[in-house]
């Protein structure tokens, strides 16, 4: 496969310390010993198809080499010893270099602005939000956000941002299951559609989505649908604790708070 002068352009503005944690990542992934599997990579002249002159290789301004196969899908990442540190799929790989290095770039144009983090809902998806704050914390971007709101799971990790550390968060969600989201008041839900039923006597029963009736069936039931199960959980855990002054603006809407104010209420903390 053949890659693009412009692509190995971009991928050579990449420093060696971007290069190292790339590959260390793509070998081992979180959770492993790094160092081990650095230990065990084969020098360029190793690879078979290298000798034979099976590889176009392009020399990075940061010492490495990229080697890109003349008839297959694969490319390999060498250090300045002429280590492989990678070999993988061409495009994957190339893929995931530019974007980096789109990033990078992004970054130093940021220069001294403030932003605004706005978290949306949407149950398990809160799970992704981790991920952009452990993000946020790597690239330093965390101390620019100056005020942050969010709706639904979006609130709730908005509040852990300003309460707990990256650490905590990431246990509290990898110990939360899809159920304890949106866990469902069964009793509630067959009371609510034993009256939708009764109601439509005489018509074909039809069956009940206990996520798409749950609105409709909650004033039936006299009693929601869904329970806070394991969230109230998690807020009781940070609940009490004071945010730190981090002059991020927090604002809490509720929907009694949806209609117009000249001046909405706000706390600078």
């Amino acid at each position: 496969m053949e890659i693009k002068q412009r692509d190995l352009a971009n991928i050579d503005t990449l420093s060696a310390k971007d290069l190292d944690e790339f590959c260390l990542y793509w070998n081992s992934g979180p959770g492993r010993d790094a160092e081990k599997e650095k230990a065990k990579a084969l020098k360029l002249g190793s690879e078979p198809d290298y000798p034979r002159g099976l590889y176009n290789c392009c020399a990075l301004s940061c010492g490495w080499t990229f080697c890109d196969h003349r008839y297959e899908n694969t490319c390999l990442l060498c250090d300045e010893e002429d280590t492989v540190r990678l070999k993988g799929n061409s495009i994957e790989i190339v893929g995931l270099l530019l974007n980096i290095a789109i990033r990078e770039r992004t970054l130093a144009q940021i220069g001294e602005r403030e932003y605004g983090l706005v978290l949306s809902g949407g149950g398990a998806k809160g799970a992704f939000e981790i991920g952009v704050w452990r993000w946020l914390e790597r690239t330093g971007l965390i101390h620019k956000i100056t005020g942050i709101s969010g709706a639904s799971v979006g609130a709730l990790n908005s509040v852990l941002i300003s309460c707990a550390s990256i650490e905590e968060a990431e246990d509290i969600w990898l110990s939360i299951r899809q159920d304890d989201l949106t866990p469902v008041n069964w009793e509630a839900l067959r009371k609510g559609a034993e009256t939708l039923m009764r109601m439509a006597a005489g018509t074909a029963a039809l069956p009940v989505n206990a996520v798409m009736m749950a609105k409709e069936l909650s004033a039936l039931a006299g009693g929601s649908v869904f329970t806070q199960g394991k969230l109230s959980e998690i807020v009781k855990r940070v609940l009490e604790r004071k945010i730190p002054n981090h002059r991020i603006v927090f604002s809490c809407l509720a929907r009694q708070s949806l209609q117009k104010q000249a001046d909405p209420p706000t706390e600078l903390l």
